[in-house]
């Protein structure tokens, strides 16, 4: 009996029936409580339901009860990974190959998952609670603590992790985070032991014409010495092969693949690379017949298993175009067998989906289907319920589209008190039909069961709408009206039409927002017998109309923290002020305490420099407590901390909650959807603003803060929701900084991504200096901007236009407003214009920009005293992933070649040891890195309407 339920469960998982394969384990488990091969199983289900905590408790229970079975360590290591636990999923994946050393698909789970914890542990070492102590005892770091001005710098580094950034260019730090990581970084940085460039031919043809060539850097002499003279020559004629390819000079590229094969004739590429191009030429037995050559000759010789799976992978596709999709999908497992590449995993699944259909078609029969269903309806009778299930299973598979089978084994799972699988069959019922009353009713019964009342009058309510003599019906709903309470009619009235049509009223929408900001307007506006009715009928439904203070949460620690949450609080606000790094919060609650709970504002105004002293609400970690019925969240924090705080709050964000990001940094919208799900992200409004609106500084922390300039005018923008926010956001954000900056928001939210001039001022100047370095160190670091030549200049102007292109693009074909997004020529003439002496070009105007005088490039300085370049430097760690990446995903999204972007990506991603961008894929934003990311394949995001948000401006 658990085996049958067991391949019940089976089937169910493989069709997609996720809750009825939890189900089926579950029923097994019961009857066979030692069979570790069910809570393997069922992890798996809940890995696909996203229910990560359950499925890693089965893997335990699976890893406890077979601890030699090496499937069980997989299922605990993916949970793991889903649940971010990264470092422990490698120790998982560690104790796996200690019984299966030879499995490739462990070694590429722990590698990918080694990655993932490498990311998040690289950028601050010194948050180790146990830091000096770990310094003292090292012969070669204790010397610096005698100084205090390391140790004051080793205190400001655990408190901020950004201010490695800021340091890492004194040589003590640097060894500090040498010895604290156990890696040379002197090597890290220069590229030292880095993998060979993979091969760069496409793994698919695809319609669209391959990528113009992308100018790569020379081989390193060392790797030259390494190789044979024929090598060197095979890997010359392979390059030239590689371009007769991307120029479509088949035949030249056949022949230069085969001198190379003669001159290396164990290299896989060549012949990986000769099916390509017989894949392009759409000889698809031929493409088989080369990747098979390559494989065998590749197993011969130890090939790297990423070849072979190309190889594999290739075979696939070309049996796609063949028409044979099961060899297709057998030739694709294989591929995966040997490297989880995630381009083929999604080309798997798809393939496997259309194999499914073709088999689901080819099933169907209505006329068996009535047999099954006859049968169904005896053992119905009977009171044999499982059995009735079966039947009416086969039935639905022999003919999906009707909708009694559901609504029969529906009745069926109700019976057995399976109410989840009885509503999913009463929904699919509906929709296969909505007019078919069976279908409410049993949906009603169902909801009734389950004590969720309000849902099961709506249910019986729609049966009335068909056939208003049902007696069943009129039972029904009276059954679930008498057994509703009032907060169930509240969250009744949040689904009511008439509520959803008085919220997207315009002229309601005014009035909501005067009194929002003018408690007064209440008594005005309930003289008019309209309005008061519409607004009895939100009372009822629970949703606020007045506001005495806005309630605001404040994220972050840092100076732009201090000023937000002191000057919301000078304002009126009801300011809580959340962090959730190390004891930030405590230390800034005990620095209030001793100076009466007062957080002391300086700044000037019209020449008059004022000391306020404002009172804060609180100051916590406790997401519980700073969320409490929150009107605006207020992001003061760099971007890669964005998602630890909106995930943190996420319980306390609700319908009409307002997201502020200042700054909210390119592809902020991106992630605020992603975390919140496309459900509530519609209904909260989102603010995005392109900078902090002030330069300060902390003179005394959690105590006393300065500032020392103000902005004139800061540029936003505003994404509404389906629900009215519980503040006007511009005009309540204008109010709690006060009169300066002048809050600007105009245009769609994408314009605030696209017009960052960080990601390619800053990449471009890199690019520009470095990319041709020889690796010898500079006495002094270079200029940056004051250093940059007409090439780098004329680089940057063209980036800026690929991106202008970009937004006229989707402002033309999408009808959005992205006037926001400015040429870097005009965005320096309008931001610094009084400031440059010679306006003649971008790199003049640059060079001669009297605010960068003297600004240098990162650089770290060697025991030899001489300058080389900082990769690890914001402009690269904030500025790729947090900016570049997301501008080329969206560009790839709406199909407009970016090669100068491209360009400079593929370099800067080079430099980092990183990969957003796959050149193997056709220089698709889908690298191994691109969850460091907030672009939008990140989140699958994949199509036009998906990146410019829901609701449109």
């Amino acid at each position: 009996m658990a085996d049958e339920l067991k391949n019940k469960g089976n089937s169910a998982l493989s069709a997609g029936n996720i809750d009825e394969a939890i189900s089926c384990y579950t029923e097994a488990i019961k009857l066979d409580p030692s069979n570790h091969v069910l809570f393997s199983n069922r992890s798996a289900a809940y890995c696909k339901a996203e229910r990560y905590t359950e499925a890693l408790a089965d893997a335990d229970e699976c890893v406890k009860l077979a601890p030699n079975w090496t499937k069980g360590y997989t299922r605990k290591g993916a949970a793991l990974e889903f649940l971010g636990r990264f470092d422990e999923a490698v120790g998982v994946y560690e104790d796996a190959l200690q019984k299966e050393p030879n499995n490739a698909q462990l070694k590429a789970a722990m590698e990918n998952a080694y990655s993932q914890a490498g990311n998040k542990a690289f950028f601050n070492p010194f948050a180790d609670p146990k830091l000096m102590d770990r310094i003292q005892k090292s012969p070669k770091l204790r010397s610096y603590l005698s100084d205090p001005d390391f140790r004051l710098k080793l205190q400001m580094m655990q408190q901020d992790p950004s201010k490695l950034g800021q340091f890492i260019q004194d040589p003590r730090v640097m060894a500090c985070v040498s010895e604290l990581l156990g890696v040379n970084l002197d090597d890290a940085m220069n590229g030292a032991g880095g993998d060979a460039q993979d091969d760069k031919m496409e793994t698919d043809a695809a319609a669209s014409p391959p990528p113009p060539p992308k100018e790569e850097p020379k081989p390193s002499a060392s790797a030259d010495q390494s190789l044979t003279e024929e090598e060197k020559k095979a890997n010359a004629l392979k390059e030239q092969g590689n371009s007769a390819y991307k120029a479509k000079q088949f035949d030249q590229a056949i022949e230069l693949y085969k001198q190379a094969m003669e001159l290396a004739p164990t290299n896989v590429s060549l012949y990986t690379n000769t099916a390509a191009v017989r894949f392009e030429q759409q000889r698809y037995e031929d493409c088989i017949a080369e990747c098979q050559k390559g494989i065998e000759i590749g197993r011969e010789n130890n090939a790297d298993f990423k070849l072979i799976a190309k190889a594999l992978a290739r075979i696939a596709n070309a049996y796609v175009k063949l028409g044979n999709l099961r060899e297709a999908k057998r030739y694709f497992d294989k591929s995966l067998s040997e490297h989880r590449a995630p381009d083929v995993i999604k080309r798997a699944q798809e393939i496997e989906r259309q194999l499914k259909q073709l088999e689901e078609q080819a099933y169907i029969n209505p006329e068996l289907a009535e047999e099954e269903k006859a049968k169904g309806n005896e053992q119905f009778s009977n009171g044999k319920f499982p059995d009735a299930i079966r039947h009416y299973s086969e039935a639905i598979r022999r003919n999906p589209d009707d909708p009694r089978l559901y609504s029969n084994r529906a009745a069926c799972y109700t019976k057995l008190m399976e109410f989840n699988m009885a509503l999913k069959d009463c929904d699919t019922c509906i929709k296969k039909d909505p007019k078919f009353i069976k279908g409410y009713l049993r949906k009603g019964a169902c909801l009734m069961a389950m004590k969720e009342n309000v849902k099961a009058a709506e249910a019986y309510r729609k049966a009335l709408e068909i056939d208003e003599n049902c007696q069943e019906a009129k039972e029904g709903y009276m059954q679930a009206e008498l057994g509703t309470n009032d907060e169930q009619r509240r969250q009744a009235a949040l689904n009511d039409p008439e509520v959803q049509d008085i919220l997207s009223d315009p002229a309601m929408q005014m009035i909501l927002g005067q009194m929002q900001k003018d408690p007064k307007a209440v008594a005005e506006h309930l003289q008019n017998p309209q309005v008061r009715t519409k607004l009895q009928k939100l009372i009822d439904a629970g949703i606020p109309i007045t506001m005495s203070g806005v309630k605001v949460v404040i994220c972050g620690g840092g100076n732009g923290a201090h000023v937000a949450a002191g000057l919301a609080a000078l304002n009126g606000a009801d300011v809580r002020m959340m962090s959730t790094f190390s004891d930030e919060a405590e230390r800034i609650s005990a620095a209030l305490a001793a100076n009466n709970g007062l957080l002391r504002v300086t700044y000037t105004d019209a020449g008059t420099t004022k000391e306020l002293d404002a009172k804060l609400s609180v100051v916590t970690k406790d997401p519980a407590v700073a969320g409490k019925d929150v009107d605006l969240i207020l992001l003061v924090v760099p971007a890669f901390a964005h998602a630890g705080y909106l995930r943190a709050l996420l319980p306390n964000i609700t319908p009409g909650t307002v997201i502020c990001g200042m700054p909210g940094s390119p592809g902020f919208p991106f992630e605020v959807d992603g975390i919140l799900g496309p459900e509530l992200s519609a209904q909260v409004t989102l603010m995005d603003w392109a900078t902090l609106p002030w330069a300060c500084r902390l003179l005394e922390f959690g105590r006393h803060v300065e500032v020392l300039g103000t902005k004139e005018s800061m540029r936003g923008s505003v994404r509404l929701g389906t629900v009215p926010s519980r503040v006007d956001p511009v005009p309540c954000l204008q109010s709690l900084l006060g009169q300066r900056p002048v809050l600007n928001a105009s245009g769609h939210i994408l314009g605030i991504t696209l017009g960052s001039v960080n990601q390619i001022v800053h990449l471009a100047v890199m690019y520009g200096q470095w990319y041709n370095w020889d690796g010898k160190g500079l006495p002094e670091s270079p200029l940056f901007y004051q250093g940059i030549n007409e090439e780098t200049g004329s680089l940057l102007n063209s980036m800026s236009a690929e991106i202008c292109a970009l937004a006229k693009k989707i402002s033309d074909t999408q009808g959005v407003d992205l006037k926001s997004v400015l040429h870097i020529y005009d965005w320096y003439m309008d931001c610094y214009g009084k400031d440059i002496s010679d306006k003649s070009t971008l790199a003049t105007s640059m060079r001669t920009n009297a605010s960068y005088r003297g600004l240098r490039h990162p650089t770290v300085v060697g025991e030899d005293g001489l300058h080389r370049p900082n990769y690890g430097y914001r402009y690269m760690t904030e500025d790729v992933p947090f900016g570049l990446v997301i501008t080329k995903g969206i560009a790839e999204i709406f199909q407009l070649p970016t090669p100068n972007i491209d360009r400079v990506l593929a370099w800067s991603q080079k430099q980092m040891g990183k990969e957003f961008v796959r050149e193997s894929a056709g220089g698709r934003v889908c690298g191994s890195d691109i969850g460091m990311t907030r672009a939008p394949q990140r989140y699958g995001l994949t199509t036009v309407e998906q990146v410019l948000g829901v609701p449109k401006q």
